[in-house]
């Protein structure tokens, strides 16, 4: 179910109606500025029809609804994972553009976002598993970046942990085609262009540790 607001006016405070999911809903009626029932002859002009359920609150304390974007509204903290083979070669893959950013470049296997309540090392192997479906055979950590970036025209600000991270190469499959053009095998030497934005940082940093 979509999400979704209703501005009404009641004598001189603007009230919200607040249509959330029912997880979200039930978050948020905990909270002591919430009513679950429009105040005294409010008139709702939305939909009567409707079976979602909802919330009201004074408009000042809505401001904070709109989705939060990790790495945009807030910092995100995140895992890179260099994938190899144990025997030198190291797991590419070709973004495509269905990606977020950084469209037909090529980058590490399975990076991202850590989740709230995940510790960094299920991370790792969640992201991992998630682009290449391989199962992570040793974790080697290498450091952490700090990292800023303008994404449409907006500053992003991330911290990675970084980490070298032995796969088995006879799983290796691609998980998400809509985002993934190929993955491939490389020796360091042999790394294609264009690639990420942030790789030629990271091989700079890692050089000696790779």
């Amino acid at each position: 179910m979509a999400n979704s607001v209703v501005v009404t006016e009641f004598y001189s405070v603007t009230y919200i109606k607040v249509r959330l999911s029912r997880k979200i809903l039930r978050l948020l009626a905990l909270h002591p500025i919430f009513i679950s029932r429009k105040p005294k002859d409010l008139t709702d002009h939305s939909n009567r029809n409707s079976a979602a359920p909802t919330l009201w609150a004074p408009r000042c304390f809505c401001a904070t609804l709109r989705a939060m974007k990790k790495g945009f509204d807030f910092i995100g903290v995140a895992v890179t994972t260099m994938c190899h083979d144990g025997r030198g070669k190291y797991l590419l893959e070709h973004r495509s553009d269905k990606c977020r950013d950084e469209h037909f470049t090529w980058s590490p296997v399975g990076s991202g976002g850590i989740k709230f309540g995940e510790t960094i090392e299920e991370a790792i192997h969640r992201e991992v598993k998630e682009e290449c479906n391989a199962s992570v055979v040793a974790i080697e950590k290498l450091g952490i970046r700090e990292v800023f970036r303008e994404i449409d025209g907006k500053i992003t600000h991330w911290i990675q942990h970084d980490f070298k991270v032995e796969i088995d190469p006879t799983e290796v499959q691609i998980n998400e085609p809509e985002k993934c053009l190929e993955l491939k095998w490389f020796a360091l030497e042999d790394f294609p262009e264009p690639q990420h934005s942030q790789f030629p940082y990271f091989l700079k940093k890692y050089k000696d540790k790779l």
